[in-house]
Parts: structure tokens; sequence; C-alpha cells
């Protein structure tokens, strides 16, 4: 359950030798989300005196101030976290969501702000136990969720404390004013703040890119539809690409027409027709988890289609999509980037798929398949249903709902007949004819076993 934010800096003290700014908003930082305070902390004076439970450190609220109303647009909306190999765009990452980086010289807690699926996760990470420091953090915790709505409340108020105090210290020009007095036009004027957003959801800092480059995205956007851009978005921001590597629409047609399989009006399938009555689905991201609504949607399918818990062979898989079935044997035809569906034109539309494998291709229309039955379910008129290397709500639903909807996992666990190996789990994956990676993905997923033992799919 969403929980109500407070940051707080409760004014102490003195510092001697430092800025102005700094001077005169120092005080014991504080961060809580419900009952959770998330800078729960140990100290002690010198080494070898006992340690006491504290609330938190005793910073300068002013570059915190800085930092959250610099990063706020990303904040927000830059929640495609590049993963630890590619270290650059990770790095990127962490200075604009790990309150760890704002720097100054203070010792700053490990609290990482992640926006998914609607929400916002609060990540608080202990220090490194060690005898040797006279200050350490304690709070430690998966995530504490709060709205969005609490979020920016949160940190309005708190940079407005901080202002206030300036001003009580007669500092009224501070880059701090200028920064806020910017943020408060941008998201005072819708297209500003689109633009923006757009920023940040590619993983860009204000003005990093190209004015042009952004305008043309918001063209892209306005062509495709802007949920379907969005997650081209966090593709190019998990890949740490930018607008360097986004694809545009020109692109996705150009690609489409060239390598993509038609589905013309002879054999188009109106693919929510295949579910009999609608399925409850919760409208909006957050009311369920994205596994749960892959997976719940793919049984229902197969469900109303009499499917037992068999493989699912390649005609019966392209018909959903109407596709005739050398839409996955020939291999050749290979999208160079992306798995999607474009659908400009009424009735029709082009399929793209871009793994060169067998079961690749299996897994991407499947996907392909859950995310026009998701999408349909809640009338969205894009006309671009892509398929991601991204982690986002959408593409978590869309890889449940491809696993389940191939093999089905009440028949995977009765063949592995409680044998978890690598070789009864590629036994398995052939039988289904899907990847070994797929089937370790749900034993992991239903906790039979632990990621540790399926590292192939970290």
């Amino acid at each position: 359950m969403p929980q109500p934010l407070e940051i707080t800096v409760q004014r102490v003290g003195a510092l001697d030798d430092s800025p102005p700014e700094e001077r005169a908003t120092f005080g014991l930082l504080s961060v809580r989300a419900g009952d959770l305070l998330l800078t729960e902390a140990v100290s002690r004076e010198r080494e070898g005196e006992p340690q006491v439970i504290c609330e938190g450190p005793h910073v300068a609220g002013y570059p915190l101030a800085e930092w959250l109303a610099w990063n706020w647009w990303r904040l927000h909306w830059d929640g495609a976290v590049p993963p630890h190999h590619r270290a650059d765009a990770r790095r990127r990452w962490d200075f604009a969501h790990c309150m760890e980086t704002v720097g100054d010289g203070y010792v700053w807690p490990k609290i990482t702000v992640v926006p998914e699926d609607g929400q916002m996760r609060l990540v608080s990470e202990a220090s490194l136990v060690s005898d040797r420091y006279l200050f350490r953090y304690i709070a430690s915790t998966a995530g504490e969720v709060v709205l969005p709505s609490c979020f920016s409340a949160a940190v309005a108020r708190f940079v407005r404390q901080v202002i206030k105090d300036l001003e009580g210290a007669g500092l009224y020009d501070t880059n701090l004013h200028r920064l806020w007095s910017d943020l408060e036009q941008e998201r005072g004027n819708p297209k500003l703040e689109r633009f923006r957003r757009t920023e940040a959801l590619l993983g860009l800092d204000p003005d990093e890119a190209g004015e042009k480059s952004i305008w043309q995205c918001l063209a892209d956007a306005d062509a495709l539809g802007e949920s379907a851009w969005t997650e081209l978005a966090s593709e190019a921001a998990f890949q740490g690409a930018g607008t360097t590597g986004l694809a545009t629409a020109e692109m996705l047609r150009s690609l489409a027409a060239s390598q993509g399989f038609v589905v013309g009006r002879s054999n188009h399938i109106e693919l929510r027709d295949l579910l009999g009555a609608a399925p409850d689905y919760p409208s909006t991201p957050g009311e369920a988890q994205p596994w749960e609504v892959g997976a719940g949607l793919a049984r229902r399918l197969r469900a109303c289609q009499d499917l037992d818990g068999g493989p699912l062979d390649d005609k019966r898989l392209c018909g959903f999509a109407g596709l005739l079935p050398d839409a996955i044997t020939r291999t050749y035809r290979r999208g160079e980037r992306l798995t999607y569906v474009l659908a400009e034109r009424k009735n029709e539309a082009q399929v793209v798929l871009r793994s060169s494998r067998r079961t690749g291709r299996r897994f991407e229309l499947a996907r392909l398949i859950g995310d026009r039955l998701l999408t349909s379910l809640n009338e969205c008129d894009d006309v671009l249903f892509p398929a991601t290397k991204a982690y986002t709500y959408r593409q978590k639903a869309q890889r449940a709902f491809a696993a389940e909807l191939l093999s089905p996992f009440h028949a995977v666990e009765d063949l592995m007949a409680g044998d978890y190996s690598s070789d009864r789990q590629q036994e398995v994956a052939r039988h289904f004819r899907v990847s070994e990676r797929t089937i370790s993905t749900q034993l992991v997923n239903y906790n039979r076993i632990s990621l540790e033992d399926a590292p192939h799919i970290a």
C-alpha cells in the first residue's frame, strides 16, 4: 500500500567556514515513508564509545534541495534502470536517482528513487558494517511505495522550506531559487511539461538533447501512440542510448515494409474475440503484479480455446496472430533491432520479429499476441505494439503471458516431477518448444529454484 512521505531538515547548530547557503540550511535530515525512517542510523563521537541510534545525518539542506529540483523530471519519469554491466549508463542513472550522489562532502543516505508502474519506490540500503565508522545507516528496505503525487508534494514542501530558510538569512538569488522558479513554470505549462517528461523518459537531463530531437520524438509519439512511444523511450533509456538509440516512426515503417509479415483483411483476427466474455483485468498498472496479469490472461486464452497442457504448435500460435506458420520458420526474415506490430491501417498490420532462432520467434510472437490482448482490453488506440528488452510493467506482463501461453506452468511442474536440474529443464524446454531460459524464469518466478541457480536469466 502506498505510504505518505516526509523529507525534513530540523535546524540545529551552525557551520563554520562553509558557503552561506549551507550555513543557512544546516540541520538533522530525516526521510520518512509511512512509519519507516529511511535515514535511521547509528553514530558515536569517537572510536571506542558506545553507538547511539539517531534519525539521520547532520547535513546542509541546500545541496539536497538543488539535487531534487534539478532531477525532478527524471526522478518522476526515468524508470528504465540500466543493467549493472552497462556501467556508464547505470552510473548516469544513479546520479539522477540515488541520494547518495548529492555530494558536497556530506554522508548522504543511500536512498534510491525508482518510478515504476505508476508509483514511486524508495529503496534504502544500510551502510557496510565496520567498527571504524563513527556514523552509518542501518535502515534497509526492498522498497517503500509512495504515490507520485505524494512524492511531488513532499519534495515541494522540502524545497520551499529550504528556500524560506535561505531568505531568512538574507539569501534571495541563489541557484536553487532559479531552478525552482524554472521548474514551477515548466510544470504549469502543458507543452513544456511534456517536453521535459519526454527528455526524462529517454534518461536525459534537461536540455541534454537537441530541441529538434525532442520535438521529433513528440511527433513520433503522436503518430505511433503515446503509450507505445513510451515503451520505445524506455528501451532507449535502458540501453543508455538516449535519442541516438531510439527507434523512429520512419525507421519502423521502413523495416516493417521490408521485413514484416503482413496480416491482411482476409486473415485478420479480432484477438479480443479469442477470450469470449471480457475477463477481469486491472485497468491500470499497479492494481496487480505484471506477471499475474500476463499469466492470468494466457490461462484464460488457453481455457477459452480448449487448449490442454500440451505444447502449442506453430500453426495454432501463428493463427492467433493472423499469420501463416512461415512467420516462425522463415528465420532469414529477421528484424534488425525490435519486435513489434505496426497497424496503421484498419484491419491490416505488419509483424516484425527480431530473433533468428525458432524458439525466440515463437516467444516474440506470443509476446505480441499478449500485448495486443492487453492493450485491446484497455481500449488503447496506439498503432504500434512493441516488445522490447526493457522491464516496464507492460513488457513484464508480455513476457509472463508468452511463458504461460507456450509452457503452462502446471504442465511444466508435472513434467519436472520435482527434478529441477539443468538437464531436466532442457528436456522440458524441448517438449514445449521454448528456450531453457523460459523454463528457468518460470521456476524462479514460482519459487521452485533460486535466482542463484539460474544465473543465465539475471
